[in-house]
């Protein structure tokens, strides 16, 4: 019992966002030990090997440590300018190693469990379960919603808002997170446990249930496929706006392999609609007044996903799923531990920040 108290103890002085956030990755290494020991290499290929050197800016770790480094100097010498208050170098390293750890790490793990998935494939398996979910469509739709969503170029106005609040999910994202980490860190814990939580829950679907998008199934047609006469025709009569054929040629180069070496198999669930669901989840905890915002953007991200052709509608189904248990199991845990793993160390850049803030304002 002793131990066990110990344990605990020594637990509680390590964030609990980043234990939530390391646990599934300490899972899929194991599972990896024991089924995909080629993953292990790829790792230790990415980080040694300087060819696996774009997969490590992609992952996040050199933007976060750059990013990280720019805000604890500036906000520093801001602090000590303003507040006439000098944090020790301890507690900046501190702040520091959070970020990383946080963001960069398992930013850099879950990029090189995709592209491990990416790269080993069943091709087979994957036209199987794309044309079983480009079924589902059709089941509910009548015909694949990438056709359907066609009259939306009509309006080019919500076209544009459509199409770049897909593209700028990312962006979104970050401002959102830093928003809440300046000024109301419990949430910014949560949001970004529930974010790394969703990818956690959605990469082992991705393995199981691997399937392209439906640009790639239809219009690029990477397997050469023999297309059902309706599918045929409805890619002869799809007029294309030239936003739309900009997007799609974007998307084409980022993702399209020639060689099939590299499939993106990320369709189902998307994680498009499921970090959009958290960013809407935690800015209506964020503050009330942000919700009407919050559900215009989530609504626009998910009809962007789908009006490119990245999504199939029962992607965007399971991924709101996913982000449903993720917020769930992320409010259970910090509501039963949550006061237990109180690390205001961490936070002194949002201190910092929000104390230059009032500062200047008052």
């Amino acid at each position: 019992m002793c131990y066990d108290n110990d344990t605990y103890n020594l637990m509680k002085k390590i964030p609990l966002e980043i234990l939530i956030v390391f646990l599934p990755c300490v899972i899929f290494l194991i599972l990896s030990l024991l089924f995909f020991p080629k993953f292990l290499i790829l790792i230790t290929l990415n980080i040694l090997d300087l060819s696996g050197f774009q997969l490590i800016i992609e992952g996040g770790i050199l933007k976060v440590l750059g990013i990280s480094f720019l805000i604890l100097s500036i906000s520093s010498i801001l602090s000590l300018i303003f507040l006439k208050k000098q944090y020790s170098l301890k507690d900046l390293t501190k702040s520091f190693c959070y970020f990383l750890l946080l963001v960069g790490v398992p930013g850099f793990f879950y990029s090189s469990l995709a592209f491990y998935l990416f790269t080993h494939a069943d091709i087979p398996k994957v036209i199987e379960y794309s044309k079983l979910f480009s079924h589902y469509d059709k089941v509910m739709f009548g015909t694949d919603i990438f056709f359907t969503m066609r009259p939306l170029e009509k309006i080019p106005l919500f076209e544009f808002f459509v199409l770049h609040s897909y593209s700028l999910l990312v962006p979104i994202c970050s401002v959102c997170a830093l928003g809440m980490y300046i000024f109301k860190p419990l949430i910014f814990r949560r949001f970004i446990a529930s974010f790394f939580l969703a990818m956690a829950l959605g990469i082992p679907m991705w393995h199981y249930f691997p399937a392209v998008a439906p640009a790639s199934l239809y219009l690029t047609n990477i397997f050469r496929l023999h297309l059902e006469p309706e599918d045929q025709q409805a890619i002869n009569n799809d007029r294309i706006s030239p936003l739309l054929r900009e997007k799609l040629t974007e998307q084409n180069n980022l993702y399209f392999d020639p060689t099939l070496r590299n499939i993106n198999t990320s369709s189902n669930p998307s994680m498009h609609a499921a970090w959009g669901f958290i960013i809407f989840f935690y800015l209506y905890m964020y503050s009330k007044r942000l919700v009407y915002i919050a559900g215009i953007y989530s609504i626009l991200n998910v009809l962007g996903a789908l009006y490119v052709g990245q999504h199939f509608g029962i992607d965007i189904l399971t991924g709101i799923c996913i982000a449903i248990l993720s917020i769930y199991t992320v409010e259970k845990i910090f509501t039963r531990y949550g006061k237990d793993f109180l690390e205001t160390p961490y936070y002194t850049v949002s201190y910092a920040i929000r104390g230059i803030i009032y500062k200047l304002r008052y």
